[in-house]
């Protein structure tokens, strides 16, 4: 397991790091949990929902979702907390 990778655009996702949404509706807020290499040697970035809100309606699902590190660092997230 990994605890940082580096996407060929040179951006940083390491271990720790909260990302949320960059849209109006059904907002989640993510936390980066590993960053792994799968069966066909591509990198994982596995993060756990630590809050949803729609709406007015607020919830922490805290359940896993898994993406590239180039959808996590595309136009689609925004960067909320990095790692001290």
């Amino acid at each position: 397991m990994k605890t940082y990778t580096t996407t060929p655009a040179g951006k940083v996702i390491a271990v720790g790091q909260l990302y949320r949404d960059a849209r109006e509706v059904h907002v989640r807020t993510l936390r980066v949990d590993t960053i792994d290499v799968d069966r066909y040697d591509c990198i994982r970035v596995t993060c756990t929902v630590i809050r949803q809100e729609d709406g007015d309606k607020v919830t922490e699902p805290m359940r896993p979702t898994t993406m590239s590190p180039a959808r996590l660092t595309s136009k689609s997230f925004r960067l909320l907390e990095d790692v001290k």
